[in-house]
């Protein structure tokens, strides 16, 4: 049966045309993708995300590792410091800025921000 209008071929089925179904699933398409793509950016898909990107958890465990260990040198020369052992205090803060400056490198490979004192 031939349909006589526009946007209407003949190969129309209950009046759906293959232009409509054609239209919907790009519609539907389109959608589930920004869907997801919504999802993935979320903090719980950024979770998935890292966790399965292995090498980066590897690096995020190291910073984590870093930042302590830094922390803890910091401590351990002022209380050096304020016990008057400058010698001992000098090497610790050595390390320190050691340590600091591979937690930078780290922070900008991984794209974590930090305060730099």
């Amino acid at each position: 049966a031939k349909m006589s209008g526009l946007g209407m071929d003949s190969t129309a089925i209950f009046g759906i045309t293959t232009v409509d179904i054609i239209g919907w699933s790009v519609y539907t398409l389109v959608s589930l993708a920004m869907l997801i793509w919504v999802l993935w950016n979320t903090f719980p898909g950024q979770i998935v995300r890292d966790s399965l990107n292995k090498d980066k958890a590897a690096k995020y465990a190291h910073y984590r590792d870093l930042a302590a260990k830094k922390e803890r040198l910091y401590h351990h020369a002022v209380w050096a410091r304020n016990d008057g052992k400058p010698k001992e205090a000098e090497k610790l803060e050595a390390e320190l800025e050691e340590v600091e400056e591979e937690c930078l490198e780290l922070a900008k490979e991984i794209g974590r921000r930090v305060k730099v004192s």
